[in-house]
């Protein structure tokens, strides 16, 4: 495994917070049926984790996404 300096690892850890915590906002709003605003933070932690490179979260976030959009009733682009 590549051995990164302090700060680059450190900097990428706050990054992946950053994401989560987008990512745990959506999931608070969808879950008290703020579909929309649920929508809104996914889309925002997706382009971070697309930016990063982190195809494993632009997955899920992009699931959750299509979620949000089928529970606001817009099933072409769930």
């Amino acid at each position: 495994m590549a051995s990164f300096p302090e700060d680059a690892r450190s900097a990428l850890e706050l990054q992946r917070c950053a994401d989560r915590a987008l990512y745990e906002s959506g999931l608070s709003a969808f879950r008290g049926a703020a579909f929309a605003a649920a929508r809104d933070a996914w889309e925002r932690e997706l382009s971070l984790s697309e930016q990063r490179g982190d195809r494993a979260g632009s997955a899920r976030t992009l699931f959750s996404i299509g979620v949000a959009h089928k529970s606001l009733g817009d099933y072409a682009k769930a």
